[in-house]
């Protein structure tokens, strides 16, 4: 496994790992905090779709989409260090 297990962390958390990948992922997840907090976005993150899904299942797309979007927790984003340097 590589420095994190981000690239495992959705088949994770669907139930799709089976061993040697869950005990790996589990082992790591152990001792990453940044992986950890890595799942509980990606567990926010589905909980906000189940919502979305089932409450809003029959409007448009475009509806939809917009509902999802302003159902996510806002997110601050840091400066691009060029930005405001002349």
């Amino acid at each position: 496994m590589s420095e994190h297990a981000t690239e495992w962390l959705n088949a994770f958390l669907d139930g799709e790992l089976h061993e040697p990948h869950l005990r790996q992922v589990q082992d790591h997840l152990a001792r990453c905090a940044a992986c950890r907090a890595e799942l509980e976005d990606l567990r926010g993150v589905s909980q906000i779709l189940k919502e979305a899904a089932s409450s809003e299942a029959n409007q448009p797309s475009d509806r939809f989409i917009a509902e999802l979007i302003r159902m996510l927790p806002p997110r601050e984003y840091p400066v691009a260090p060029w930005k405001g340097k002349h």
